[in-house]
């Protein structure tokens, strides 16, 4: 269970605002109460939404120019992936996928203004889906594999088009423009584009330390993941999970930590966004929880540095 309270880090970029700069940037930090346990976090432009759990009900909340408020959906026991994106026109929508509490019950959804739709073509009646994304009307997703009506994959509805399926079992996943990523169930990330489906790039990390990739995020020019660095005494490696980002355009590349060494790890796998030049998470950090209930961050360190058996992009 993560943390309740939200922490801003606005970074004053040189480059372009999804952080395409690898140079030296500078940050300040703001945070917010969450009102609950975040369970996934998103943002686009002056929205964040994130997944609000108080007991046994989890509920869709937004914070928009300073105020927060619970979204018009219902409340459920589980949401199994929130994003905001954009529609075809430009404007704001946001994807999620909601279970009612019994078997083979998550369904996504969507949301533009007050109005809540089921997305059509997308998923099949007593499948699970999973872990939306969407970028200019197209929605990436998982299918939870059943049976043979429900085979388990990576899909992609385009507008105007019929889903098509991209890869196979998946947990989160991740789209911009015409590049997918997802998380395989052993905690590994593949990389796509649409249409060239036998042609996946599998995102893992060099050399001996041990790494589990989690969470996609695709912004601009970089994947955005957690890495779960697994302890290793010999090597004097402690075990942390890391907001991390590697060059989602080139075919090989290595990646970066968010933070300083082992200073920036957390105790536990945090949930994160980015939104223009903020990037945004909640969790414990190891070296700095309070009474495991805030998430505390340090200015003035370089916010990228090359991954513990990584190099940098």
């Amino acid at each position: 269970m993560l943390a309740g309270v939200v922490v801003v880090v606005a970074f004053a970029l040189a480059g372009d605002d999804d952080g395409a700069d690898t140079g030296s940037q500078s940050s300040s930090l703001a945070s917010f109460a969450a009102g609950g346990a975040v369970q996934d976090l998103t943002a686009d432009g002056d929205s964040i939404v994130w997944e609000r759990q108080t007991g046994n009900t989890t509920r869709l909340t937004e914070r928009r120019n300073g105020r927060l408020r619970d979204l018009p959906v219902p409340p459920a026991p589980n949401y199994a992936g929130t994003e905001l994106g954009r529609d075809p026109e430009g404007q704001p929508v946001l994807v999620y996928s909601r279970c009612s509490g019994g078997p083979y019950s998550c369904d996504v959804f969507q949301l533009q203004g007050r109005v809540e739709s089921p997305v059509r073509a997308v998923g099949r009646r007593g499948c699970d889906e999973f872990g939306p994304s969407v970028s200019a009307g197209a929605i990436s997703y998982g299918e939870g594999e059943r049976d043979t009506r429900c085979p388990g994959g990576v899909y992609v509805k385009r507008p105007g088009r019929q889903t098509s399926a991209i890869a196979g079992r998946a947990r989160d996943t991740a789209i911009n423009g015409q590049l997918v990523a997802w998380e395989i169930p052993t905690k590994e990330l593949r990389l796509t584009r649409i249409g060239e489906r036998g042609r996946v790039r599998e995102i893992k990390a060099r050399g001996t330390t041990g790494h589990q990739f989690l969470r996609p995020l695709l912004k601009g020019q970089f994947l955005y993941f957690v890495d779960h660095v697994l302890e290793d005494p010999e090597r004097g490696v402690a075990e942390g999970y890391f907001i991390a980002r590697t060059r989602a355009t080139l075919p090989r590349a290595g990646f970066e930590h968010y933070g300083r060494g082992n200073e920036a790890a957390f105790a536990e796998v945090p949930t994160f966004a980015l939104s223009g030049g903020d990037l945004l998470y909640a969790g414990d950090s190891k070296s700095d929880s309070r009474d495991g209930d805030r998430v505390i961050t340090r200015d003035g360190t370089p916010e990228w540095s090359a991954g513990l058996g990584g190099t940098a992009p």
